[in-house]
C-alpha cells in the first residue's frame, strides 16, 4: 500500500521528500514538481507503473511484442465498414447508439443467456478498460477491499490500488485448461469486500471457469453481499466446451456487471469500443460516473461494432479454429525450448514457468529484451504467484509470432524447435540449456 497521502503531502511541503535519494532517483530534475501532485497521484502505485513504463520504453522499433493481447483486425469486417462508412455529425447518445444496444442485448440473450433491457441496462464504453474504471469509481472507496484471483490481469490491481483500495488475492491453479479456485481462500477474501473481479477465460493463464465453479463463486458472493465485475472479453476463445456467464445464474444476476469489447473478438483494439450490462440500478450509478469522466464513444466505432455483431457465424468459428492451431503450435514449441506450461483452455496466452531457465520471470524477460528485442509480460505483474512465470501472447500477426519464437529459440540455443508452419511442430530438443544472460 502506498504511503498515507497526508503524510506524503506534509513531507513534500517541508521539502523532506524532495531530498530523499529514492525519490530523486526516480524523478531526477522533476522532483520540484512534486508539490503539484494530487492525492490520487501520490497514493497510486507509482513505482510499479514506472517500472512497467521503463520496460516498454526500452523497446526499439525492431522489437517483436509477444506480450500484447491484440489480435489483428478482421479485414473482411473493415472492408464492409468502409463500404458503408458515413461521417456522423454531432455527439452520439451517452448510453450508446440505440441500434447497437439492442444488438448487444440480443447477443447477451442468445449467447450468454443473460436478459437485459437495452434502454436501461446497457452502456457502450471505450473498451473494457473504461468499464473497469467506472466500476471502481462507482462502488469502491479508498480503503475498500477488492478481491482478485491470483494470477490476474494486472490492470485490475493497478486500477484498484490507484483508487486507494486494498487488494485481497485468492490463489488459483490451472488444471487441464480449467481454472480452479481455492474455496477456503475465496470465503476468507470475500468477507467485508466490495467487489470481486472475475475474468474467464483468464488473462494471464488462459484457463476457464466451469459452470460449477461459477455457481460456487456466485453463492459466496451472495452470502457476503459482494458485487461481481465479470470481464468476458475472451469469451469467443474457448477451445473445449462453451463459455458460461456468471450473470446467467439467478444468484448473481442482480449483483453482476458483465463487461466485454470488440478488441479481442474482432481485433478492434484501436477503435476503443466495448460495453457493460447489468441490473438497471447498478448501471444507472455507472452512467453517473460515465457522465462525470469520459462520456461518448465515437459513432464510427459504434457502427463498426454493430457490423461485428452481425457477422456470419462461420467467420467466428473459423477464427476460433485458427487460434486453436496456434495454441497447439506455440505450446509444443515452448515446451521444446524447456518451458513448463499448461495448455490454455481459452484466450490466447501461454503462462510459462521459467524456473528451469532463469531465477525469475522478470529477469528472463529483461534479458530476452536486451539480447533479442522480444518483449514478454513478466509474471510478477499479475500477482504474488507470478514471480516464476512469463506470459506469451499468440494473438498477433503470424509472421511476427514466428519471428519472435525464432529469436527466442536463438536466445536459448534451441534453434530447430519450430515447426514448418503454424500447424506443424518439429521434435523437441533433448536437453534444456540455460538462457544466455546479456553481458
Amino acid at each position: 500500500m502506498p504511503i498515507w497521502t497526508p503524510v506524503a503531502k506534509a513531507m513534500i511541503k517541508l521539502g523532506v521528500a524532495q531530498r530523499l535519494p529514492s525519490i530523486r532517483a526516480v524523478m531526477g530534475d522533476g522532483v520540484d514538481y512534486l508539490r503539484y501532485y494530487s492525492h490520487g497521484v501520490l497514493g497510486s502505485p507509482n513505482v510499479e507503473l514506472r517500472t512497467a513504463q521503463a520496460l516498454l520504453d526500452r523497446a526499439s522499433s525492431d522489437v517483436i511484442d509477444l506480450s500484447i493481447a491484440a489480435p489483428s483486425p478482421d479485414s473482411a469486417l473493415l472492408a464492409g465498414f468502409q463500404q458503408q462508412f458515413s461521417l456522423d455529425q454531432g455527439y452520439p447518445p451517452v448510453r450508446g447508439l440505440e441500434s447497437l444496444r439492442e444488438a448487444i442485448a440480443e447477443k447477451l440473450a442468445t449467447r450468454n443467456r443473460v436478459a437485459v433491457d437495452p434502454s436501461s441496462e446497457i452502456l457502450v464504453t471505450n473498451g473494457v478498460s473504461q468499464s473497469i474504471g467506472l466500476m471502481l469509481d462507482s462502488f469502491v472507496d479508498r480503503g475498500s477491499r477488492v478481491v482478485l484471483f491470483d494470477p490476474t490481469f494486472f490492470v485490475y490491481r493497478l486500477a484498484a490500488m490507484n483508487r486507494g483500495a486494498w487488494i485481497r488475492f485468492v490463489r488459483t491453479e490451472q488444471e487441464s485448461g480449467r481454472l480452479r479456485v481455492e474455496e477456503k481462500g475465496l470465503r476468507r477474501a470475500l468477507r467485508g469486500a466490495s467487489v470481486l473481479f472475475l475474468n474467464s477465460p483468464s488473462n494471464p493463464t488462459g484457463s476457464v471457469l466451469s459452470l460449477e465453479d461459477l455457481e460456487r463463486i456466485a453463492w459466496w458472493c451472495r452470502r457476503y453481499d459482494v458485487l461481481i465485475f465479470s470481464d468476458e472479453v475472451y469469451e469467443d476463445f474457448v477451445y473445449g466446451g462453451q463459455h458460461h456467464s456468471i450473470a446467467s445464474l439467478p444468484e448473481a444476476r442482480d449483483r453482476t456487471i458483465t463487461a466485454s469489447s470488440f478488441s479481442k473478438s474482432h481485433g478492434l483494439a484501436g477503435y476503443r469500443i466495448g460495453y457493460l450490462a447489468g441490473c438497471r440500478h447498478l448501471v444507472q450509478t455507472l452512467l453517473l460516473s460515465l457522465l462525470a469522466n469520459c462520456p461518448f464513444v465515437p459513432t464510427a466505432s459504434q457502427r463498426l461494432a454493430l457490423l461485428a455483431l452481425r457477422e456470419p457465424l462461420a467467420r467466428r468459428h473459423a477464427r476460433l479454429e485458427e487460434f486453436r492451431h496456434r495454441r497447439t503450435w506455440v505450446c509444443e514449441t515452448l515446451r521444446g525450448m524447456g518451458f513448463e506450461l499448461e495448455e490454455p483452455g481459452g484466450a490466447f496466452f501461454c503462462w510459462a514457468d521459467v524456473s528451469r531457465l532463469a531465477t525469475t520471470g522478470r529477469a528472463f524477460s529483461e534479458a530476452l529484451l536486451d539480447a533479442e528485442d522480444v518483449l514478454l509480460l513478466p509474471g510478477d505483474s499479475c500477482g504474488p504467484s507470478g514471480k516464476r512465470f512469463v506470459r506469451f501472447s499468440f494473438a498477433g500477426e503470424l509472421s511476427e509470432l514466428r519471428e519472435g519464437l525464432t529469436r527466442l529459440a536463438r536466445f536459448l540455443g534451441k534453434e530447430g524447435t519450430l515447426g514448418s508452419d503454424g500447424n506443424d511442430v518439429a521434435d523437441e530438443s533433448p536437453d534444456v540449456v540455460p538462457f544466455r544472460r546479456a553481458a
